[in-house]
């Protein structure tokens, strides 16, 4: 069982970042305790990127970052990539590849695509 940032990874960082990718443990809470940690190391312009937006814990994460002021999207990939940003930045611009039905799971839907 893999760990969550929360308790090995950006929980021990002591400088701040701008950028943190998310693939860790998809059970709940732990994609909610993996942003938590990496808010707490984020500068005032940052992006998180999490992968395996198809699992509903990572849809919490996303909804939580949304709540307290973060802009949250989401990528139509096989896996649903989210990406969760604040201060002077943008995303990366994405084009869905147009041969695949991509249908975001229903936990997803509320966000932009």
């Amino acid at each position: 069982a893999g760990g969550t940032a929360g308790a090995g990874g950006a929980a021990h960082c002591s400088a701040a970042h701008s950028f943190f990718f998310v693939d860790g443990n998809h059970n709940s809470p732990h994609p909610l305790l993996d942003v938590q940690a990496c808010v707490r190391y984020a500068t005032a312009t940052a992006m998180i990127v999490m992968h395996d937006g198809v699992y509903e814990s990572v849809g919490d994460a996303l909804r939580w970052l949304e709540s307290i002021g973060w802009n949250v999207a989401v990528y139509r990939t096989q896996q649903a990539l989210a990406v969760a940003w604040r201060g002077d930045v943008q995303p990366p611009s994405h084009l869905p590849d147009p041969n695949v039905a991509w249908n975001l799971p229903a936990h997803l839907t509320a966000f932009d695509a």
